[in-house]
């Protein structure tokens, strides 16, 4: 885990301990050290600025809420062996892929259909 700025982790920890209060983490199966980080980068990037550490708007939270979701989701699924990441030095972001069973599971659900019937 990184280390950020004393106000962007005061400011994140303020926001999970709201989420908390709504049961946001156990609502979206958010992990709430996935939050943590996420919501820390974006903060960061403000506090590099010279930009408030706080949300302007209500899309720069959701953001962050919808951030932490898909990477839960695929945390759960790399550790299940479905699917895998690497770096991708140009874009500077990890890139998903399934793996060979993530394949075969897709290909059990019929999903490997269901994209061929998408792209006729």
């Amino acid at each position: 885990m990184r280390t950020y700025p004393q106000s962007v982790t005061e400011f994140t920890e303020k926001v999970i301990e709201t989420l908390k209060e709504i049961d946001f983490f156990e609502i979206e199966e958010v992990k709430e050290e996935v939050f943590y980080e996420i919501c820390c980068e974006s903060l960061l990037k403000k506090f590099l600025n010279g930009d408030d550490i706080i949300f302007r708007s209500e899309e720069e939270f959701t953001n962050v809420a919808k951030d932490s979701i898909i990477m839960t989701a695929a945390i759960g699924l790399q550790s299940k062996g479905l699917v895998d990441k690497i770096f991708d030095d140009e874009k500077d972001t990890n890139v998903y892929f399934l793996t060979q069973k993530g394949k075969e599971v897709a290909k059990d659900l019929g999903l490997d259909k269901q994209k061929e019937n998408e792209n006729n």
